[in-house]
């Protein structure tokens, strides 16, 4: 998966990161090239195969129990581990309304902390 950024390809969320934890590109630019790196990783094949085999595991939310409007969920955020993006032990379905739940909680918490905190232990 690559974007070309200027002269440079960014080959990963994780290369984005870095680019923006380096100073080299601004937050809203991080966020327009975030956006587009993410929509070519869920149109990825590899991405369809792996939802497909969370959707056999898990047929219904795994925290309410419901079967409607199931939507694919990373325990550990895309955006803090993006090698963990296709891990099957990083993966579950939630319900529509558990997964705003939990996409709330964590936009409350400041992202870009965190990613300083991973990048630079």
């Amino acid at each position: 998966m690559a974007v070309r950024y200027g002269s440079r390809w960014l080959l990963s969320i994780e290369a984005l990161n870095m680019l923006y934890l380096d100073g080299k590109i601004s937050r809203n630019t991080y966020w327009t090239l975030y956006k587009i790196v993410s929509v070519k990783f869920r149109s990825s094949l590899e991405y369809y195969r792996v939802l497909s085999r969370v959707h056999t595991r898990d047929v219904h939310c795994t925290q309410c129990g419901s079967g409607k409007g199931l939507e694919m969920d990373h325990y550990k955020p895309l955006i803090l581990y993006p090698a963990r993006g296709l891990l099957m032990s990083n993966l579950r379905l939630l319900c529509k309304d558990c997964h705003n739940s939990k996409t709330k909680k964590e936009r409350v918490m400041n992202f870009f902390t965190k990613l300083q905190k991973v990048y630079y232990r």
